[in-house]
Formats: C-alpha cells, structure tokens, sequence
C-alpha cells in the first residue's frame, strides 16, 4: 500500500484490525453448509435457521453481514447465494474452494500463539484436539491445494498462447 490518500491509508489499517471477524463470518458460513443450503433456491432466515438448527435472530445477523460482504443477496425477505457464491462458495461446484477456507481456519490457533513464538523462536505445540484431527485437517489442506491449483492454472493456460 503505498499510494493513495491519508484517509484511504487508515481506512485500509482500520480493516486489518477487524478482518478476522469477516473471515470468521466466512468460515462458519462455509463449515455449516450455508451457501449449499442456498444453491436450490433463495430462503427466509427462519427457513435457513431451522434447517440449520440455529438461533433465527443469530443467523439473521450474519446474514446481515454476509449481504454487506457481497456474498448473499437479499430478495424480499429471502436470501440467496451470489453468481460469487454459488461459484466459488457451493460445495458441488467445480469451481469450489471452500477446503481453502477450512484449511486457512485451522491455522488461526497457531498464528494466534505469535507472541509466544517471536520470545521463544519455536511454535507453539499444537493443542491434542488438533493433532487428533489431523487425518481430516490433511484432507482439507488437500482440497485446499486442489482448488487453488485449479484456479492458477486456468490462469497459466490464458496466458501461454498455444493457439
């Protein structure tokens, strides 16, 4: 970031202390198969609440913050997926990468260890629920791999001209 003005530069620091909570939003969003629910058809937030065994009020917020995002859209009083979304966000979509995000929430607990890590100039031990789930975190990572993998390649391909 090194150009542009005063009040764009705070607003850009500004966001950084806050964008864990965006990416939580995301990531449970993600986890509890939100934007699966929402590929058949645009629903209340009663409907997505029910399916989902969640507080209305609760899931009624971070739909809110969801359509602040760009992620969902609201028509009526029914939410849907964005072509965003569906895209990227669905489950069955050949384009999913919902595993990158999955992959990028198991690393919160070690980064949030920093402090220890920077006095000590080791990692923190991960706790024994995480090494428990390792065989499913390596699955996510996988996937993970594979999405990004499959979107720089279509890149790659664009650019070398073997027309």
């Amino acid at each position: 970031m090194k150009s542009g003005s005063a009040s764009h530069k705070i607003e850009w620091l500004l966001s950084l202390g806050t964008s864990f909570q965006a990416s939580q939003v995301l990531f449970e969003s993600v986890r509890l198969g939100l934007f699966d629910l929402l590929a058949g058809a645009a629903l209340t937030p009663e409907a997505i609440a029910a399916r989902l065994k969640l507080a209305p009020a609760a899931l009624e917020r971070l739909l809110r913050v969801l359509l602040e995002m760009g992620i969902v859209v609201k028509r009526g009083a029914r939410y849907g997926n964005t072509a965003l979304s569906k895209k990227y966000l669905y489950a069955a979509s050949p384009f999913y990468i919902g595993d990158f995000f999955m992959h990028r929430e198991s690393l919160q607990q070690p980064w949030s260890e920093l402090k220890a890590s920077l006095k000590t100039n080791f990692m923190v031990r991960p706790n024994r629920n995480r090494l428990a789930d390792y065989p499913r975190q390596l699955n996510k990572f996988t996937g993970a791999m594979d999405a990004l993998g499959r979107l720089k390649s279509q890149h790659i391909m664009a650019c070398l001209n073997l027309h």
